[in-house]
């Protein structure tokens, strides 16, 4: 098998087993942070009504966008954290996953924001 599987056991117990709770509220911590981070970003940035360049306030579109992307980053943050074997392949889409999101946002915002704008 190429490893001792009571080596791993014990490795699985101690490592994994023995810190669940304390995984569990560092997680839960996390969740918490990018969940405050994601509300109160949008509700500071668009409360004194932020004027797009069309002369008009943004609305719940432009804070969902923001809420979005926030948490879009807070999870390519959390994958980052948690890959155990990093190698070319793996940098090489971790880069090209967090870089996309600028692009496809803009095609989101173009497409579906103008089309729901001129209803």
């Amino acid at each position: 098998m190429g490893f001792d599987v009571a080596e791993y056991y014990t490795f699985s117990k101690e490592f994994y087993v023995k810190l669940t709770f304390h995984r569990m509220i560092a997680w839960s911590a996390y969740a918490f942070w990018a969940g405050a981070v994601a509300y109160c970003v949008p509700y500071f940035a668009f409360r004194y009504g932020v004027v797009s360049t069309d002369g008009k306030s943004d609305d719940l579109w432009a804070a969902g966008v923001v809420s979005m992307c926030i948490m879009c980053f807070a999870h390519h943050f959390q994958l980052f954290c948690t890959i155990r074997h990093w190698n070319v392949q793996m940098w090489a889409w971790c880069i090209f996953s967090f870089l996309e999101l600028p692009g496809f946002m803009v095609l989101v915002d173009h497409f579906a924001g103008v089309h729901m704008l001129h209803r």
